[in-house]
């Protein structure tokens, strides 16, 4: 699980579309845990298809909060 969480923070990272310093990783029983808050809902997606591309995961729980500004 640890390497799998660290693996997605690498993929969020090489998102250009992405800001990964607001977005938290954590994966438990294969699971990845997405949370933290992002400007658009366009990103909360792009953060969850990211995490779908790994093929060592059986899930993906998106707690990713839209950004009131």
């Amino acid at each position: 699980d640890d390497e799998v969480a660290e693996v997605m923070r690498l993929v969020l990272e090489a998102d250009p579309e992405l800001d990964a310093d607001q977005i938290r990783t954590n994966c438990n029983g294969k699971i990845v845990f997405l949370e933290g808050s992002v400007p658009n809902d366009q990103q909360r997606r792009r953060a969850e298809q990211d995490a779908w591309s790994l093929a060592a995961i059986r899930g993906v729980v998106n707690r990713l909060e839209i950004a009131v500004t």
